[in-house]
């Protein structure tokens, strides 16, 4: 049976103020302390890399009320608001609702979130 072989790509090295190589810090925790560092998205060099918005285009009214219920689980104080919200068809009626539908949710996700990313080849180029 063949294994299965993951790559990182990950420096051994990098140039330091005087010019010599020194190694990196995180390359060196992986042998040393096996550690494997994680990425945050909002360090990735590319702006749109897990820069993500939710749309709802299409989405019945079932998976609105749906929505609105998880929301007072998350949120019981917000109960008679939400309420009022899935009996007047906010989603309908109010555009800021689609416009605004996730953003906290998203900041906590690209502020809080790290990403680990391994490739079966080791000269895959990403597209």
């Amino acid at each position: 049976m063949m294994k299965t072989a993951y790559y990182k790509y990950r420096p051994l090295y990098l140039v330091g103020t005087d010019g010599k190589r020194q190694p990196h810090p995180f390359t060196r925790l992986i042998f040393e302390n096996a550690e494997i560092f994680y990425s945050t998205p909002k360090d990735f060099n590319d702006p749109f890399d897990c820069n993500l918005r939710l749309h709802t285009n299409g989405s019945t009214d079932a998976e609105w009320e749906s929505y609105f219920n998880k929301l007072v689980t998350l949120d019981p104080s917000q109960e008679a608001v939400l309420q009022r919200a899935k009996s007047e068809k906010w989603w309908e009626t109010k555009p800021e609702i689609k416009a605004n539908l996730g953003l906290s949710q998203h900041r906590i996700h690209y502020e809080e979130s790290s990403v680990f990313c391994l490739s079966k080849k080791a000269n895959f180029l990403l597209r």
